[in-house]
């Protein structure tokens, strides 16, 4: 009869150990996550300003860029100049897209990256650009090209 309380307790004590090993295991994974969003935000930011850094601290890319703005046109070293300014802003806004669609970037910082691709491609020479080369050369993932697509298409209707 001992045998049998004792394999009882044991049991229950077991039974306890496990419930509370998964409690942990739940507040581990919950601060991983959070960590994970917060190394995703502080990445955002650190790219952004670096991208932001690059133009201010470029004369030749921040006229040719307002060159492109302006609608004027553009000689070849401008022309690939902004487009790669450009796919380097599309891809850091990728980038965020995949971070917020994983779970690992909040709705608010996605939607200032979103509104950051739209204000990219608000000139026609940048829209162009994209719906010409940049959509179709395969350095983006599908979902985000589906992305900005739907996006753009729902500018142009508003």
């Amino acid at each position: 009869m001992k045998l049998e309380k004792l394999a009882l307790i044991s049991e229950i004590v077991g039974s306890v150990a496990i419930v509370v090993t998964l409690l942990v295991l739940v507040f581990e994974v919950r601060g991983n996550s959070e960590e994970l969003r917060y190394i995703a935000q502080s990445d955002v930011a650190a790219r952004t300003q670096a991208l932001i850094l690059t133009t201010v601290s470029n004369p030749q890319l921040q006229e040719a860029y307002d060159d492109a703005v302006a609608g004027e046109t553009l000689t070849p070293t401008q022309a690939s100049l902004v487009n790669n300014y450009l796919v380097a802003r599309l891809k850091l806004t990728e980038e965020s897209f995949l971070a917020f669609t994983s779970g690992r970037l909040d709705e608010e910082i996605w939607q200032t990256r979103a509104a950051f691709a739209l204000n990219t491609l608000q000139n026609k020479w940048a829209e162009d650009r994209w719906n010409t080369r940049i959509r179709t050369n395969g350095i983006f993932t599908p979902s985000f090209v589906d992305w900005v697509d739907a996006a753009l298409l729902e500018r142009s209707r508003q």
